[in-house]
């Protein structure tokens, strides 16, 4: 559906990946937001938050799990001007550190992670409540389940 908001999440498909799923205790490892066919995506490959087209996304991160929320026009406006606004941002590995180290509450002020990053989008609509602790694609989830976001597939 073209005329969406959706914030998906994939399994692990590196050992990065699965050291992330290992420490945080989670079955995703990646997530990312997609507006319209377009992706925001906080890749830690790249170090830095890109725009990449959906064929190119699904080769490399299959869609393990998606939830869509509704989202009326000006949410959607504000979400797509505040993701443009972020891309180039570093990605937050203070944060990665923090979760090696088991920290929860260690971030970076202006750069995210994935799971952090999806979140942060609904904080900015108003939607969730502005939260400093480390979040994980579980928590997430349920906090996306709780703005009655449906679930379009979960593997």
């Amino acid at each position: 559906m073209e005329d969406s908001f959706r914030i998906v999440f994939s399994k692990p498909t590196s050992i990065i990946g699965k050291l992330v799923c290992w420490r945080t205790k989670d079955t995703y490892s990646h997530s990312w937001i997609e507006l319209d066919g377009v992706i925001y995506d906080p890749s830690v490959i790249y170090s830095k938050r890109v725009i990449v087209e959906k064929k190119v996304r699904r080769k490399k991160y299959p869609a393990d799990l998606v939830i869509e929320l509704k989202l009326n026009k000006t949410d959607k406006q504000m979400t797509r001007a505040w993701a443009e606004d972020w891309i180039g941002t570093k990605y937050d590995f203070l944060s990665i550190i923090g979760w090696l180290l088991g920290a929860k509450e260690i971030e970076s002020s202006r750069n995210s992670y994935c799971h952090e990053f999806c979140r942060h989008s609904m904080v900015r609509l108003g939607k969730l409540q502005a939260d400093n602790h480390l979040i994980t694609a579980e928590q997430l989830e349920e906090e996306l389940i709780g703005l009655k976001g449906v679930v379009l597939k979960k593997t």
